[in-house]
């Protein structure tokens, strides 16, 4: 596993002291994983899977909302985060965009 990267002023206090900087290690490995901008040009649908867990609720995790509350997003916030992702994966030749993603309850 990767190690964090060395610049402290990105990364909280706690992403320092084990076993949380373990934890955050994993999960920004799993989140570039799943999403990575730095490596775009290789992109095989993760805009549009990442726009399926925003408006899912899944992404943040709820672990992550526990100790970061301020990151919940509101219904406003998850729609233009949908349609940004979408956007994205439009752009690169991805999905039809007709599949309704505006969050839970539907549009």
């Amino acid at each position: 596993m990767s190690r964090l990267p060395q610049q402290p002023d990105r990364w909280p206090l706690q992403s320092w002291v084990a076993p949380f900087s373990w934890m955050t290690a994993r999960d920004v490995e799993q989140g570039r994983d799943k999403l990575n901008f730095s490596t775009w040009d290789q992109d095989d649908g993760e805009a549009d899977d990442a726009a399926d867990a925003v408006a899912d609720a899944t992404m943040p995790p709820r672990r992550y909302l526990l100790a970061h509350p301020d990151a919940a997003l509101s219904d406003a916030e998850r729609q233009i985060l949908v349609d940004a992702l979408e956007a994205m994966d439009r752009a690169r030749g991805g999905g039809d965009g007709g599949e309704d993603r505006s969050g839970p309850g539907g549009g």
